[in-house]
């Protein structure tokens, strides 16, 4: 039978749950999925029968599952992931956790708790590590590049840019926190990282929704509440400059950009190729004519075997690199700092932090200066705020200006606080919010 693996979350809308089944189904003889867990037990039967899958238990209850498995991937709602990973390690289960983390979701301190555990095992499932060409693109990095002078990223997708698709959960704030900022962004951060040894340290940026409402979904709900569309630049570890360009209503596929002293390496990710245009590091480039281009496309199924594979690894106890929760958690503390208050719909993009209106960069050392960060504010005292942040205000019409809803706590706090009410008024709720379920 070998390790035990539960399924959490069982949707279809992107089939999350189905690419991870396939993957430990690659492992045969290392593993069995022997449970499933969705919101309803339909869904758990659907999952199982397009997969071929007998004598699985079946279930709407976590604990149930946790009860007869020895791993679980969790293929849920983000404002999940943190609550049932804390449930999963304190029953001493391995966890295979889809991005993002959810730390705009998740209760406060969960994170924290969880980063203070050393008995847990966690990987973040930051898939496209697992694919040839970022392999590559990882060994000619290391190999040829030297310092990075430039990193370009961007990610996105056409589904969602068709206005007739109806309200999913992850365009609500209370169930998935960002929209393709932190689905798509995370992605993107995680390459740079593990690809370039790229770790953003400041950044600011610019988000929109362009698609404000949309048809109602099962509770009646129509507004949008997130980022459709995100573009943000930083500094990241040794001086590099980092663009990063998301979108979920209209980019096409992962695309990377990196020069610096040893030339300049371009990978289109899912359609597996390579561009390498070498540079001497005290000289000139090449004549353009000896770029080479390497074409490594393969299925999308087995970069899901092998982080299937690696996951098991960790299980086993055995050596292996993989995004740990550590890693997740600060990476995805700069994607929320980034997006601390809704974006405005039409378009308009507005800077999304209290720190960027006054300075135009947002500090994001995560072992410093944690009072001011918790507050808001970034890295800047309050009275070198007050002045230039009301005048970008006022700069702002009306209906751009940060608004402040009956209930909602206002980024900031004291005068900073007063401030902002002030430059804002309550809107009308767009519908009622209902709590999503464990559905992917």
């Amino acid at each position: 039978m070998g390790i035990r693996i539960g399924i959490v979350g069982a949707g279809t809308t992107v089939a999350i749950a189905d690419r991870h089944v396939e993957g430990f189904l690659a492992q045969a003889g290392r593993c069995t999925v022997t449970a499933v867990c969705s919101r309803t037990l339909e869904g758990c039967r659907r999952l199982c029968i397009r997969h071929g899958l007998d004598g699985v238990r079946m279930t709407t209850r976590l604990e149930e599952l946790l009860d007869v498995v020895d791993a679980v991937v969790l293929c849920t709602p983000n404002q999940f992931h943190l609550p049932y990973t804390e449930r999963a390690v304190e029953r001493g289960k391995a966890v295979l956790l889809e991005k993002p983390l959810g730390l705009q979701t998740a209760p406060p301190g969960q994170a924290e708790r969880l980063l203070a555990r050393r008995d847990a095992r966690v990987m973040v499932a930051y898939v496209y590590r697992y694919t040839a060409v970022v392999e590559r693109l990882r060994a000619l990095l290391r190999q040829r590049m030297g310092r990075v002078y430039l990193a370009q990223a961007s990610q996105g997708g056409t589904r969602l840019a068709d206005p007739a698709v109806p309200l999913e959960w992850r365009m609500r704030r209370s169930a998935s926190g960002s929209g393709a900022l932190g689905d798509f962004g995370s992605h993107l951060l995680d390459l740079l990282q593990y690809a370039a040894g790229v770790e953003l340290a400041e950044a600011a940026g610019y988000g929109g929704t362009f698609l404000p409402t949309r048809r109602p979904d099962g509770q009646g709900n129509t507004c949008v509440e997130n980022d459709d569309a995100f573009v943000f630049c930083g500094r990241g570890t040794g001086g590099a400059l980092c663009s990063v360009s998301v979108s979920r209503v209209g980019l096409d596929g992962i695309h990377l950009c990196i020069s610096g002293e040893g030339g300049l390496l371009r990978a289109s990710v899912e359609e597996g190729v390579l561009t390498y245009w070498p540079k001497a590091p005290d000289g000139p480039y090449a004549p353009e004519g000896e770029a080479r281009s390497e074409h490594l496309a393969e299925p999308p199924g087995l970069r899901f075997a092998r982080q299937a594979a690696a996951f098991l690894d960790l299980v086993e106890g055995r050596p292996v690199e993989y995004c740990t929760l550590e890693q997740a958690v600060r990476l995805e503390r700069l994607l929320t700092r980034l997006d601390p208050m809704p974006p405005k719909s039409g378009g308009m993009g507005i800077p999304l932090s209290l720190h960027q209106l006054s300075q135009q960069w947002l500090e994001l050392d995560p072992l410093q200066n944690r009072g001011a960060q918790r507050q808001g504010v970034g890295c800047a005292p309050l009275d070198k705020l007050r002045r230039p942040l009301g005048r970008c205000l006022q700069r702002l019409p009306p209906e751009h200006r940060p608004q402040h809803h009956a209930g909602e706590k206002i980024a900031g706090s004291g005068e900073l606080g007063g401030l902002l009410s002030g430059h804002s008024k309550t809107d009308a709720p767009c519908g009622p919010v209902e709590a999503a379920r464990a559905d992917g």
